[in-house]
């Protein structure tokens, strides 16, 4: 489908006014004044993450294994953009697997060690399913966009962050999902 490219497109678009914008923020470092240990995040720094990581094991012995890795950059000192990836069902060998790729932004709230944020994304994914699959030949490209929220803990260069988070997945029977958001991430 050309829709899919173009909507891909659209979103990393709507994204650039953002990257302007937090360039030209001043970037005032903070410490928390209960804690000296602790910093909040900075305008210039990258971050290295694990957004998701997921082990399930159901009957008949099928065990899912689900990791998203991320790499961002504070374009100011409260908002964030990073790109994703996500790796779904890896050690399956009789049922699909599905890779997705994204763009999100996230805005923090708050000076504090304990940091509420909201962030949003869009993303292209594939599956790829098994030759045994009764899936196979059905469209298999898809977009997904998300809205979520959730808060994280930093201390010193090191975060862990919790929330809930809310995704369009365009696949051929159309989900919204809610998921959980556990993550940690190393700032740079």
């Amino acid at each position: 489908m050309k829709k899919q490219p173009l909507l891909f497109l659209l979103g990393l678009l709507m994204a650039l006014p953002i990257l302007v914008i937090g360039q030209n923020e001043a970037g005032d470092t903070f410490k928390s004044e209960s804690n000296s240990g602790i910093y909040g995040p900075k305008k210039g720094e990258f971050h290295l993450g694990v957004q998701d990581i997921r082990l399930n094991i159901y009957g008949g012995g099928r065990t899912y294994f689900n990791f998203s890795p991320r790499i961002g950059y504070m374009i100011s000192d409260k908002d964030l953009i990073f790109a994703d990836a996500y790796f779904s069902n890896l050690f399956v060998s009789d049922s699909y697997t599905s890779f997705e790729i994204g763009i999100n932004y996230r805005r923090y709230l708050g000076k504090h060690a304990l940091m509420p944020f909201v962030q949003t994304g869009i993303g292209y994914g594939k599956y790829s399913y098994s030759s045994t699959s009764h899936y196979q030949g059905v469209e298999d490209n898809y977009i997904h966009a998300n809205l979520g929220a959730g808060v994280s803990y930093r201390y010193k260069k090191w975060s862990i962050e919790t929330g809930l988070e809310l995704e369009y997945n365009q696949t051929f029977s159309d989900m919204v999902i809610l998921k959980p958001m556990v993550g940690a991430s190393f700032s740079f």
